[in-house]
């Protein structure tokens, strides 16, 4: 079975890791849809958008397919979190069908299964612990770099909030907590990271 991953080649690399070592799949790397020319039995998408040209092209591809999808509760596709950082030791998802699910079982994925809200888990959690840090960066509690090793020194993340927003992406961040914050204001972008947007 040929199974293909759309996106950049550090994400190919790193949701190969983590299926099984026996596995027998055939594992491809497409930098866009557009250049797959295989015939593919499941595709991971990272790139996905919600256009209609692009969900035609993804179901033209006639398999079973997985789109990097946090914002979106609708799409009719199987969803994962594909931000960075939160793929590497298991898929979190939110599964379309029962045959989706039964696919990544086969293959030995470590699957966490979310009900289906905008952030899925950890997305929703790490945005908001990033909002949280521009909070007391806004307050002038400390600087970046010291709320940024205290968060790793003192729970253990593999980074800290500042590195791990640079890294996933501070619009994505953004984006996810305007779509939280209606109606829960809980999730009100901090201050110092609008302005740090607007600044970009």
């Amino acid at each position: 079975m040929q199974i293909g991953i759309i996106g950049t080649a550090n994400e190919y690399n790193s949701l190969v890791k983590i299926y099984t070592q026996n596995d027998k799949n055939t594992w491809l790397h497409f930098n866009t849809i557009t250049t797959i020319n295989e015939k593919l039995a499941v595709v991971f998408d990272f790139t996905y958008t919600h256009s209609n040209d692009y969900i035609a092209t993804l179901k033209a591809l006639n398999c079973i397919v997985f789109v990097n999808e946090v914002e979106n509760i609708d799409t009719q596709f199987s969803k994962f979190n594909g931000w960075f950082g939160m793929y590497e030791k298991g898929l979190e998802v939110i599964f379309a069908n029962t045959n989706d699910k039964a696919f990544l079982e086969s293959i030995g994925i470590t699957i966490y299964e979310s009900i289906n809200q905008p952030g899925l888990i950890s997305a929703r959690v790490v945005s908001m612990l990033i909002n949280e840090a521009y909070y007391a960066l806004g307050e002038q509690v400390s600087t970046k770099a010291e709320i940024d090793t205290a968060m790793q020194l003192g729970t253990n993340y593999p980074y800290g909030p500042f590195a791990w927003g640079e890294k996933i992406g501070l619009q994505k961040v953004v984006n996810l907590l305007n779509l939280l914050s209606n109606p829960n204001k809980t999730y009100t972008v901090a201050p110092a990271l609008l302005q740090e947007i607007n600044n970009k």
